[in-house]
């Protein structure tokens, strides 16, 4: 009796599925969808290696030319902004370390400077006339020396070597090991002080050249940059150009819960500083801006306070301290690169595109 309940049924056990004995076929789908899965995914892993080569062994790209109309000069530096961010995420995937956040929000901002209006030369890099840039903010190394490279400082793939032991690309800037950094920088609040400095010695040498300091909003917080904007205001220093990255997050959280700094503009023109406000990652608008902010340095300082957002052009990098000093790895960088390679292919590089509450003017109305 027993036997016949235990063999009957076409399952072999009473009330069990059809397809119990059945389980091989399933059993080869399922590795077959596996294998598939793997194979797509070392696909994706030698495409991203080859890609990151491509960056690292890139050379340099022209600087914009003024003869342009002002329709293909943002068109060409929308372009190089967009290429220094592909180059900034590969440069701290590859060091697992760097302050991308703030590198990627001031892409825009130092692009114009070193692609169309700081007069330099790569060739050249102690060149006595060359206009001096100070990155104050000395922690965004990866948007800096990304920069410099594609510019033609150094080669590319000496971006490989950022933050190791004996690279010339240290985490903060040295002006004795990298070509094209004019200071060393990295304790904030000091940069301004520094390009005072450069901008009154220039002049009582009889030399012409501009001094641009690029700071951070975070950085406004310390006590001797109000020191140095009292005085360059008094004297007045000629010549001399700040640019806030004004991208509203410092390290640990917004930039307003930690230390507010508005009504910003009046506190610079307090000190006898002309200010100018731009959407910093937008071309169209940074671009003249900034134009506008050189030719107004000749009578005495000027700063533009440039509207930015931390992680532009990375949806997940956007708007949240998280990203401050943090590196991306090997999934988060796929998918930071699908996300500008579908804006390269909609034809809006990333940028131009800002954030309603980003762009409020710090004197009321944005330019």
């Amino acid at each position: 009796m027993m036997d016949s309940l235990a063999n009957s049924g076409k399952g072999g056990v009473q009330g069990a599925p059809p397809d119990a004995e059945k389980p091989l076929g399933a059993e080869k789908a399922l590795d077959a969808e596996k294998a598939l899965d793997a194979e797509k995914a070392l696909d994706a892993e030698k495409a991203l290696d080859a890609r990151l080569d491509a960056i690292f062994s890139r050379g340099p790209l022209p600087a914009v030319t003024s003869k342009l109309s002002l329709e293909q000069r943002i068109e060409q530096l929308e372009r190089i902004a967009l290429e220094l961010r592909y180059t900034i995420l590969a440069v701290t995937e590859a060091a697992g370390a760097g302050h991308t956040g703030g590198s990627l929000s001031m892409a825009e901002l130092i692009t114009v400077l070193y692609f169309y209006l700081l007069n330099v030369d790569p060739a050249d890099p102690a060149k006595v006339d060359r206009d001096r840039f100070i990155l104050s903010k000395g922690h965004t190394t990866p948007g800096y020396y990304s920069a410099l490279a594609l510019r033609g400082y150094f080669a590319a793939d000496v971006l490989r070597t950022f933050d190791q032991i004996g690279s010339p690309l240290q985490a903060h800037p040295d002006m004795h090991k990298c070509p094209g950094v004019d200071y060393s920088t990295g304790s904030l609040g000091q940069g301004l002080s520094i390009g005072i400095g450069m901008a009154m010695g220039g002049a009582a040498a009889g030399r012409n050249f501009r001094t641009v300091v690029l700071l951070g909003d975070g950085e406004l917080q310390e006590g001797q940059v109000w020191e140095a904007a009292m005085y360059a205001g008094n004297r007045p220093v000629r010549r001399l150009i700040a640019i806030l990255d004004y991208n509203k997050v410092q390290l640990a959280a917004a930039t307003a819960e930690t230390l507010n700094l508005e009504p910003l503009a009046d506190k610079w023109k307090a000190f006898n500083w002309q200010v100018l406000e731009c959407q910093g990652n937008d071309i169209s608008s940074c671009l003249p801006v900034m134009e506008q902010a050189f030719a107004l340095a000749e009578n005495g300082p000027v700063i533009v306070a440039a509207h930015t957002v931390k992680g532009k052009g990375v949806s997940f990098m956007e708007n949240t301290h998280i990203w401050h000093g943090k590196a991306p790895d090997r999934r988060e960088l796929l998918a930071a690169f699908a996300e500008l390679d579908a804006a390269k292919k909609s034809g809006r590089s990333g940028a131009g595109i800002m954030v309603e509450d980003q762009v409020r003017g710090i004197g009321g109305t944005s330019q």
